[in-house]
Protein backbone atom coordinates (compact mmCIF):
# COMPACT_ATOMS: atom_id res chain seq x y z
CA UNK A 1 0.00 0.00 0.00
CA UNK A 2 0.98 3.30 -0.66
CA UNK A 3 -0.01 6.71 1.09
CA UNK A 4 1.72 10.11 -0.59
CA UNK A 5 2.13 12.87 2.08
CA UNK A 6 3.00 16.46 2.02
CA UNK A 7 3.99 18.19 4.98
CA UNK A 8 4.25 22.15 5.80
CA UNK A 9 7.02 23.30 8.32
CA UNK A 10 5.20 26.50 9.34
CA UNK A 11 6.94 29.31 10.59
CA UNK A 12 6.57 31.91 13.73
CA UNK A 13 3.17 33.03 14.20
CA UNK A 14 2.29 35.59 11.66
CA UNK A 15 0.82 37.93 13.98
CA UNK A 16 -3.36 37.58 14.06
CA UNK A 17 -5.79 34.44 13.28
CA UNK A 18 -6.81 35.55 9.85
CA UNK A 19 -3.11 36.59 8.48
CA UNK A 20 -2.29 33.07 10.05
CA UNK A 21 -5.19 31.14 8.60
CA UNK A 22 -4.08 32.99 5.71
CA UNK A 23 -0.60 31.52 5.36
CA UNK A 24 -1.65 28.26 6.26
CA UNK A 25 -4.05 27.84 2.97
CA UNK A 26 -1.41 29.72 1.16
CA UNK A 27 1.64 27.18 2.12
CA UNK A 28 -0.99 24.12 2.27
CA UNK A 29 -2.39 24.73 -1.42
CA UNK A 30 1.49 24.78 -2.79
CA UNK A 31 2.07 21.54 -0.84
CA UNK A 32 -0.69 20.27 -2.52
CA UNK A 33 0.23 21.27 -6.11
CA UNK A 34 3.76 20.35 -6.01
CA UNK A 35 2.96 16.55 -3.90
CA UNK A 36 -0.63 15.67 -4.86
CA UNK A 37 -0.97 13.62 -1.59
CA UNK A 38 -3.37 11.56 0.15
CA UNK A 39 -2.45 13.25 3.50
CA UNK A 40 -1.12 16.51 4.20
CA UNK A 41 0.10 17.36 7.82
CA UNK A 42 0.79 20.42 9.56
CA UNK A 43 2.63 20.94 12.73
CA UNK A 44 1.11 21.30 16.74
CA UNK A 45 -0.57 24.04 17.32
CA UNK A 46 -0.75 25.91 13.89
CA UNK A 47 -3.21 28.73 14.26
CA UNK A 48 -2.17 30.18 17.90
CA UNK A 49 2.15 31.59 19.04
CA UNK A 50 3.26 28.61 21.70
CA UNK A 51 2.06 30.81 24.13
CA UNK A 52 3.21 27.99 27.18
CA UNK A 53 6.28 29.87 27.13
CA UNK A 54 4.54 31.98 30.40
CA UNK A 55 1.79 31.36 32.33
CA UNK A 56 -0.95 33.82 31.47
CA UNK A 57 -4.33 33.66 31.73
CA UNK A 58 -5.03 36.17 28.53
CA UNK A 59 -3.69 32.95 26.13
CA UNK A 60 -7.06 31.16 27.07
CA UNK A 61 -8.77 33.65 24.92
CA UNK A 62 -7.53 32.10 21.78
CA UNK A 63 -9.03 28.61 22.04
CA UNK A 64 -11.10 27.60 20.05
CA UNK A 65 -14.20 25.07 19.55
CA UNK A 66 -14.09 22.28 16.50
CA UNK A 67 -15.89 23.04 14.34
CA UNK A 68 -14.09 26.45 14.14
CA UNK A 69 -12.36 29.07 12.00
CA UNK A 70 -8.99 26.54 12.01
CA UNK A 71 -11.03 23.55 11.41
CA UNK A 72 -12.94 25.74 8.85
CA UNK A 73 -9.22 26.33 7.33
CA UNK A 74 -8.54 22.76 7.57
CA UNK A 75 -11.90 21.29 5.51
CA UNK A 76 -11.40 24.43 2.99
CA UNK A 77 -7.67 22.71 2.31
CA UNK A 78 -8.99 19.01 2.38
CA UNK A 79 -11.80 19.68 -0.06
CA UNK A 80 -9.74 22.06 -2.60
CA UNK A 81 -6.50 19.70 -2.51
CA UNK A 82 -8.95 16.55 -2.66
CA UNK A 83 -6.83 15.04 0.33
CA UNK A 84 -7.23 14.20 3.99
CA UNK A 85 -5.75 17.13 6.36
CA UNK A 86 -4.30 16.84 9.49
CA UNK A 87 -3.51 20.27 11.76
CA UNK A 88 -3.63 20.78 15.71
CA UNK A 89 -4.93 23.44 17.40
CA UNK A 90 -5.75 24.82 21.07
CA UNK A 91 -8.65 23.43 22.29
CA UNK A 92 -11.98 24.36 23.93
CA UNK A 93 -14.67 21.89 24.48
CA UNK A 94 -17.09 22.47 27.21
CA UNK A 95 -15.00 23.32 30.11
CA UNK A 96 -12.04 21.73 29.32
CA UNK A 97 -8.92 23.25 27.28
CA UNK A 98 -7.04 20.64 25.22
CA UNK A 99 -4.19 20.35 22.79
CA UNK A 100 -6.30 18.56 19.71
CA UNK A 101 -5.10 17.06 16.48
CA UNK A 102 -8.13 16.70 13.77
CA UNK A 103 -8.30 14.90 10.55
CA UNK A 104 -10.11 16.54 8.48
CA UNK A 105 -11.73 14.16 5.51
CA UNK A 106 -12.00 14.91 1.73
CA UNK A 107 -15.77 15.79 1.84
CA UNK A 108 -14.37 18.40 4.36
CA UNK A 109 -16.09 16.90 7.55
CA UNK A 110 -14.02 16.03 10.46
CA UNK A 111 -12.70 12.84 10.45
CA UNK A 112 -11.06 11.84 13.43
CA UNK A 113 -9.87 13.35 16.78
CA UNK A 114 -6.36 13.50 19.04
CA UNK A 115 -6.13 15.23 21.87
CA UNK A 116 -2.08 15.40 23.70
CA UNK A 117 -1.87 12.64 26.40
CA UNK A 118 1.63 13.28 27.86
CA UNK A 119 1.13 17.21 28.79
CA UNK A 120 5.11 18.73 30.01
CA UNK A 121 5.79 21.17 32.40
CA UNK A 122 9.33 22.55 31.32
CA UNK A 123 11.02 25.00 32.47
CA UNK A 124 15.14 24.37 31.40
CA UNK A 125 16.78 27.68 31.11
CA UNK A 126 15.20 29.10 27.09
CA UNK A 127 13.64 25.92 27.13
CA UNK A 128 10.00 26.64 28.64
CA UNK A 129 6.62 24.45 28.18
CA UNK A 130 4.58 25.48 30.70
CA UNK A 131 1.50 23.34 29.07
CA UNK A 132 -0.04 21.89 32.03
CA UNK A 133 -0.99 25.30 32.94
CA UNK A 134 -3.10 25.41 30.25
CA UNK A 135 -4.19 21.78 28.92
CA UNK A 136 -5.90 18.73 30.14
CA UNK A 137 -4.80 15.47 29.30
CA UNK A 138 -6.32 13.64 26.26
CA UNK A 139 -7.73 9.85 27.19
CA UNK A 140 -6.91 7.61 24.60
CA UNK A 141 -4.37 7.01 21.38
CA UNK A 142 -5.83 7.62 18.20
CA UNK A 143 -5.23 5.29 14.45
CA UNK A 144 -7.21 6.51 11.35
CA UNK A 145 -7.69 4.57 8.22
CA UNK A 146 -6.43 6.37 5.28
CA UNK A 147 -6.84 4.99 2.33
CA UNK A 148 -6.17 1.71 3.84
CA UNK A 149 -3.54 2.61 5.93
CA UNK A 150 -3.65 2.79 9.43
CA UNK A 151 -2.01 6.05 10.97
CA UNK A 152 -1.27 6.65 14.53
CA UNK A 153 -0.56 10.26 15.64
CA UNK A 154 1.32 11.47 18.62
CA UNK A 155 1.66 15.37 19.48
CA UNK A 156 5.21 16.75 20.47
CA UNK A 157 6.10 15.61 24.10
CA UNK A 158 4.15 12.42 23.18
CA UNK A 159 6.50 11.16 20.99
CA UNK A 160 9.22 10.84 23.93
CA UNK A 161 7.30 7.61 25.95
CA UNK A 162 8.09 4.40 24.15
CA UNK A 163 4.89 3.02 25.45
CA UNK A 164 2.51 4.94 23.53
CA UNK A 165 4.45 4.34 20.20
CA UNK A 166 4.01 0.68 21.37
CA UNK A 167 0.79 0.72 22.28
CA UNK A 168 -0.09 2.54 18.75
CA UNK A 169 2.19 -0.45 16.96
CA UNK A 170 0.52 -3.12 18.52
CA UNK A 171 -2.86 -2.18 17.78
CA UNK A 172 -1.63 -2.15 13.88
CA UNK A 173 -0.24 1.48 13.00
CA UNK A 174 2.29 1.38 10.37
CA UNK A 175 2.68 5.18 10.38
CA UNK A 176 3.16 7.12 13.20
CA UNK A 177 2.86 10.97 12.14
CA UNK A 178 4.34 13.48 14.96
CA UNK A 179 3.20 17.51 14.83
CA UNK A 180 5.46 19.07 16.95
CA UNK A 181 6.22 22.83 18.19
CA UNK A 182 9.61 21.96 19.57
CA UNK A 183 12.33 24.50 20.73
CA UNK A 184 15.60 24.32 22.63
CA UNK A 185 17.99 22.26 24.28
CA UNK A 186 16.78 18.61 22.65
CA UNK A 187 17.39 19.74 19.44
CA UNK A 188 19.95 17.50 18.78
CA UNK A 189 17.93 14.33 19.99
CA UNK A 190 14.91 15.42 17.86
CA UNK A 191 15.79 13.07 14.49
CA UNK A 192 17.90 10.38 16.89
CA UNK A 193 14.52 10.08 19.17
CA UNK A 194 12.72 9.14 16.26
CA UNK A 195 14.84 7.09 14.42
CA UNK A 196 14.99 4.65 17.36
CA UNK A 197 11.10 4.91 17.58
CA UNK A 198 10.74 3.92 14.07
CA UNK A 199 13.32 0.97 14.15
CA UNK A 200 12.16 -0.15 17.71
CA UNK A 201 8.77 -1.30 16.45
CA UNK A 202 9.37 -1.14 12.48
CA UNK A 203 7.15 1.58 11.56
CA UNK A 204 7.36 4.80 9.44
CA UNK A 205 7.77 7.94 11.51
CA UNK A 206 6.64 11.39 9.76
CA UNK A 207 7.29 14.42 12.23
CA UNK A 208 6.59 17.89 11.38
CA UNK A 209 7.83 20.66 13.51
CA UNK A 210 8.12 24.18 13.44
CA UNK A 211 10.49 26.49 12.17
CA UNK A 212 12.37 29.94 12.85
CA UNK A 213 12.39 32.71 16.54
CA UNK A 214 9.19 33.11 17.00
CA UNK A 215 8.74 36.62 18.71
CA UNK A 216 5.45 36.76 20.01
CA UNK A 217 5.26 35.57 23.46
CA UNK A 218 8.49 36.60 24.39
CA UNK A 219 10.93 39.11 22.33
CA UNK A 220 14.11 38.52 24.20
CA UNK A 221 14.41 34.47 24.72
CA UNK A 222 12.20 32.91 21.31
CA UNK A 223 11.01 30.23 20.66
CA UNK A 224 13.86 28.98 18.51
CA UNK A 225 12.02 26.27 16.37
CA UNK A 226 14.49 24.08 15.21
CA UNK A 227 12.48 22.76 12.45
CA UNK A 228 13.92 19.02 11.42
CA UNK A 229 10.78 17.97 9.98
CA UNK A 230 11.33 14.21 8.60
CA UNK A 231 10.04 11.35 7.13
CA UNK A 232 11.84 7.93 8.30
CA UNK A 233 11.76 4.41 7.12
CA UNK A 234 10.82 1.46 9.50
CA UNK A 235 14.57 0.38 9.74
CA UNK A 236 15.58 4.30 11.39
CA UNK A 237 16.80 5.47 7.74
CA UNK A 238 16.01 9.46 7.04
CA UNK A 239 14.93 9.71 3.70
CA UNK A 240 13.97 13.19 4.07
CA UNK A 241 15.27 16.23 6.35
CA UNK A 242 14.89 19.76 6.64
CA UNK A 243 16.37 22.22 8.55
CA UNK A 244 15.13 25.05 10.32
CA UNK A 245 13.78 27.39 7.26
CA UNK A 246 10.27 28.40 8.21
CA UNK A 247 7.67 27.48 5.57
CA UNK A 248 8.93 24.55 3.95
CA UNK A 249 7.43 21.95 2.33
CA UNK A 250 8.24 18.73 1.57
CA UNK A 251 6.57 15.24 0.13
CA UNK A 252 7.10 11.47 0.25
CA UNK A 253 5.53 8.23 -0.98
CA UNK A 254 5.34 5.72 1.78
CA UNK A 255 4.91 2.32 0.96
CA UNK A 256 3.65 0.46 4.06
CA UNK A 257 4.61 -3.44 2.29
CA UNK A 258 8.15 -2.81 4.06
CA UNK A 259 6.65 -2.70 7.81
CA UNK A 260 6.36 -6.58 8.54
CA UNK A 261 9.75 -6.85 6.72
CA UNK A 262 11.01 -4.46 9.13
CA UNK A 263 9.45 -5.94 12.11
CA UNK A 264 10.61 -9.55 11.30
CA UNK A 265 14.30 -8.60 10.65
CA UNK A 266 14.86 -7.86 14.21
CA UNK A 267 11.84 -9.07 16.24
CA UNK A 268 11.51 -6.77 18.50
CA UNK A 269 7.60 -7.43 18.63
CA UNK A 270 7.97 -11.15 18.84
CA UNK A 271 10.73 -11.17 21.46
CA UNK A 272 8.81 -9.06 23.09
CA UNK A 273 7.70 -10.52 27.26
CA UNK A 274 4.35 -8.58 28.15
CA UNK A 275 4.42 -11.03 31.62
CA UNK A 276 7.31 -9.00 33.10
CA UNK A 277 6.20 -5.37 31.94
CA UNK A 278 3.36 -4.75 35.04
CA UNK A 279 5.61 -2.61 36.53
CA UNK A 280 5.44 0.30 33.41
CA UNK A 281 1.85 0.87 33.97
CA UNK A 282 2.31 1.66 37.72
CA UNK A 283 1.91 5.05 39.07
CA UNK A 284 5.13 6.94 39.43
CA UNK A 285 6.13 7.35 43.66
CA UNK A 286 6.37 10.61 44.73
Amino acid sequence: MILKIACVQLGPYAGSLEVQLDAIETLGMQAVERHSPDLLIFPELISTPYFPLEKDNKWFALAESIPGPTTECLSKLAVQGACEVVGTLFHKDDEKYLNTAVLMGTDGGVKGQYSKTHIPNINHGKTRGFERFYFSAGNNFAIWDIKGVRVGILICYDRSFPEAWRALTLNGASVVIVPASSSGFRSAMFVQELQIRAIENGVWVVAVNKGGDELTVDKVNPADFYGSSCVITPEGEITVQKDREPGVDFGWEIDTSVVELAQAKLGYMKARRPDLYGDIAKKQRE
